[in-house]
């Protein structure tokens, strides 16, 4: 039984302590290409661009962080997409 892999896109803006999940994708190659319109385009609250950018996947964060952080991850991506205009949901650590 193949298990299928999720990658998040996840964005860091100055001065925040935590990620923004901002995308899934089933491939690290399409989750490469929403990570880089993304960083060029989403911005915070305040109008600025992110400062980094990562793509983690759902087994990454399970283990860095545990269960919560995926449900989170989840959350914020469900929230982006009700809200293209922000691009943004949920934080995470």
């Amino acid at each position: 039984m193949a298990t299928t892999l999720v990658y998040f896109v996840q964005l860091r803006y100055h001065g925040a302590d935590s990620w923004v999940t901002v995308a899934s994708a089933a491939s690290r190659a399409s989750a490469a290409a929403y990570a880089g319109a993304a960083f060029t385009q989403a911005r915070d609250d305040s109008g600025s661009l992110a400062d980094q950018v990562r793509i983690v996947s759902e087994r990454e964060l399970r283990l860095r962080h545990g269960p919560d952080a995926v449900k989170e991850a989840y959350a914020s991506v469900s929230a982006a997409e009700q809200h293209p205009e922000t691009g943004r949901g949920a934080h995470e650590d």
